[in-house]
């Protein structure tokens, strides 16, 4: 079981304790299947693990605002992970979040130069 991690913003204004709870559990859902075959693995290193969750992100999450849900999701862990389109910010959480849960450290980077995460 995953540990309860804030999702950085609302998913849905208002939300009840059992939204919440579901929003928790479609997260765990997506993570595990992102971290199939690569947590717990000791064949492989931390570069590799990093890699490979790099690139299942990266496949599976597209850039932009998630239709029908408020704006700010699209730079969360959530948006990332579960319903698969993100801002920079959000992709970035997402993969501080999944090196985290395989024991690899990371810090998030952002800019203001460039509005970027």
């Amino acid at each position: 079981m995953l540990l309860a991690i804030p999702l950085s913003v609302p998913v849905v204004a208002n939300a009840t304790e059992t939204d919440t709870l579901l929003e928790q559990k479609q997260l765990e859902i997506e993570t595990n299947k992102l971290l199939a075959g690569i947590k717990g693995n000791a064949s492989l290193n931390d570069v590799e693990k990093a890699l490979l969750i790099h690139d299942r992100l990266a496949l599976s999450c597209s850039y932009g605002y998630p239709k029908g849900y408020e704006k700010n999701v699209a730079h969360s862990t959530y948006g990332a992970i579960v319903l698969k389109k993100a801002v920079c910010q959000g992709y970035a959480n997402a993969y501080q979040y999944l090196l985290s849960l395989v024991g690899i450290k990371s810090e998030y980077v952002s800019s203001r130069y460039l509005d970027h995460g």
